[in-house]
């Protein structure tokens, strides 16, 4: 939960929900989202009423989030912090350039789901690129996924799950380096590599604390505008990216083949 609900705005929001009002304009009304009037009233025992996106259309592992204990899991949770979004209608939404609609693919798969993946137009600078994107409806996923820390606007607020187990950490944080990160080469210096990640404080302090748990190094998370950012070249990326690709069976495709010739570079 992104903040804590005085108990008086509890109160008020289930009334408001028993008078009628959907749970997400009974949340609105005290500041909250959706999924955590619908946790409010599970904690109370209270009749949830069914809506629309209780009528399943596609095919879903609602379950898939319930727990952490695999290295899907894990990535995928890593991956949806980075670069999913959570909509107050119980939807995920994740959206990639058209060039990698290959890993929604792989997504859809984990989840035994066959929603369809849309393509849509986005500007920027005045310019038009495809987008891949697809949606998913689950209340029972989207809290899930609200109980591991990922909720509506969760871009400025959100932290690493305590919830993935130590040995999946590497799992975890690969996701968010293949939505938030970046591995490319120096262009300074084109025979060595850099491996980045950028996001808030909080993400980019816990990438770096598991970092040196296991080098070594100087570098330190630092704030740019708004957003933050780490950095390791040459061996640190190197030893950096044999962590996150250990026993790795998941990941963004692109990516990995920039992980595989540093790894495969004698030394840097």
């Amino acid at each position: 939960m992104p903040k804590l609900i005085p108990q008086k705005h509890r109160d008020k929001m289930v009334k408001l929900y028993q008078k009628g009002l959907s749970a997400k304009k009974a949340s609105k009304k005290v500041g909250c989202s959706a999924p955590t009037c619908l946790e409010e009233l599970r904690r109370r025992g209270l009749n949830i009423r069914p809506t629309l996106a209780d009528r399943r259309r596609y095919l879903l592992d609602e379950t898939f989030f319930d727990k952490i204990n695999t290295e899907e899991k894990a990535y995928w949770l890593g991956f949806i912090t980075a670069d999913g979004s959570i909509e107050d209608t119980y939807r995920l939404k994740i959206r990639l350039k058209y060039g990698d609609k290959k890993h929604l693919k792989k997504f859809l798969t984990a989840v035994k789901a066959n929603n369809p993946i849309r393509k849509e137009i986005t500007s920027l600078n005045d310019k038009l690129y495809p987008m891949a994107s697809v949606a998913i409806g689950s209340k029972r996923m989207i809290l899930a996924l609200s109980r591991l820390g990922v909720w509506p606007r969760k871009s400025f607020t959100i932290k690493p799950c305590a919830r993935v187990p130590k040995h999946l950490l590497h799992h975890y944080w690969r996701g968010l380096v293949d939505g938030d990160g970046s591995l490319s080469k120096l262009t300074h210096h084109p025979k060595r590599y850099n491996i980045s990640l950028v996001g808030n404080k909080a993400i980019v302090s816990g990438f770096w604390a598991w970092i040196v748990s296991f080098i070594r190094s100087n570098a330190k998370p630092c704030k740019q505008r708004t957003i933050w950012s780490i950095g390791f070249t040459g061996s640190f990326a190197k030893t950096i990216v044999e962590h996150l690709y250990k026993d790795a069976n998941v990941y963004l495709d692109r990516k990995y083949k920039i992980a595989q010739k540093i790894l495969d570079k004698p030394e840097f």
